[in-house]
């Protein structure tokens, strides 16, 4: 995908108290967690995005380094048809390519985004990145009216990252 690339973060915007960053796990099952940031986050809260030419179209990966012995590739933002989020080297996609995301602003919402699975939503799965805040998971959604809280997302460039260098 050609396009505006830039690192960001992506915070669940959720009513429900509790963890609102997006964490990808880069050992053990490759999960999608939320977490709460504190001084030092490790690299695997930024994501780098790369986006089509409109701007609603973007793969997500994320930047952490994986430990020793874990596959070193990018690792991207993908969903399973059984509602699970996880991180998925390029390699392993359908393709080679990665997940692909719609992004809808969220209008009067600072940064704020919908984030939807093209490939899911193509099969009748649930499709919409969800959030649980209660918990700290993150699953899919059906659509992102109530009583889903957890599928509007706070997407935030950060200035001057060393990611891009």
């Amino acid at each position: 995908m050609a396009g505006k690339v830039d690192v960001v973060t992506i915070r669940c915007l959720g009513t429900v108290k509790g963890p609102r960053f997006l964490r990808g796990m880069m050992r053990g099952d490759r999960s999608v967690v939320l977490v709460t940031l504190k001084n030092g986050q490790g690299d695997d809260t930024f994501w780098r995005r790369t986006q089509n030419s409109t701007g609603r179209l973007w793969n997500l990966d994320c930047l952490g380094r994986p430990p020793p012995g874990v596959n070193p590739d990018r690792m991207f933002l993908a969903g399973t048809r059984n509602g699970r989020a996880l991180l998925e080297p390029q390699s392993d996609a359908p393709d080679g390519k990665p997940d692909i995301w719609r992004a809808r602003v969220i209008p009067d919402v600072s940064f704020g985004f919908t984030l939807e699975n093209i490939g899911l939503r193509d099969v009748g799965a649930p499709a919409f990145l969800d959030g649980r805040t209660q918990n700290g998971s993150v699953g899919f959604a059906q659509n992102t009216d109530p009583p889903f809280t957890g599928t509007r997302w706070e997407i935030r460039p950060l200035p001057n990252n060393k990611f891009m260098e």
